[in-house]
């Protein structure tokens, strides 16, 4: 890999500290396991260099009314998720509820969820949102701040 450094497993042990702390200054290190070539690869990478890279996934939530029954529905289709309720605002606090379950869910069995490729292109979306520090947070994610 071009400009990326790469280290063998037992070199990224016997350094730990310095490999965070260079990881810390927002370079990435990839980490393999020398002794087999059809291990994994894994990057080390500093936790505000992932969350701006995952800034470019962005919620679009969809708001509807049902003419029959005046129930509000908000479509999460990033996710696949949908709520409704009486208000908006308890159609809002259903989705995210529904939101902070899947992120929850997802995340105890990631492994499970990546091997659908459906479920796999919501990683980043579970990501952002598990980085949110707080519900408030994940209400300013998913609504881009304007509830």
């Amino acid at each position: 890999m071009i400009g990326v450094e790469t280290k063998n497993i037992n070199d990224v042990r016997a350094s730990f500290a310095a490999v965070m702390q260079k990881a810390a200054r927002s370079s990435e290190i990839i980490c393999r396991n020398g002794k087999r070539n059809d291990a994994e690869a894994v990057s080390i990478i500093a936790t505000h260099v992932l969350d701006d890279i995952l800034t470019a996934y962005t919620f679009s939530p969809e708001f509807y009314q049902a003419n029959e029954t005046s129930d509000f529905e908000v479509a999460l289709t990033e996710l696949n998720l949908y709520a409704y309720a009486a208000t908006k605002e308890e159609a809002i606090e259903n989705l995210l509820d529904l939101a902070e379950d899947y992120v929850t869910d997802f995340l105890a069995d990631v492994e499970k969820y990546l091997r659908f490729p459906k479920q796999r292109k919501h990683y980043p979306y579970i990501l952002r949102l598990a980085h949110a520090e707080g519900r408030e947070a994940m209400r300013g994610l998913i609504f881009n701040g304007d509830m």
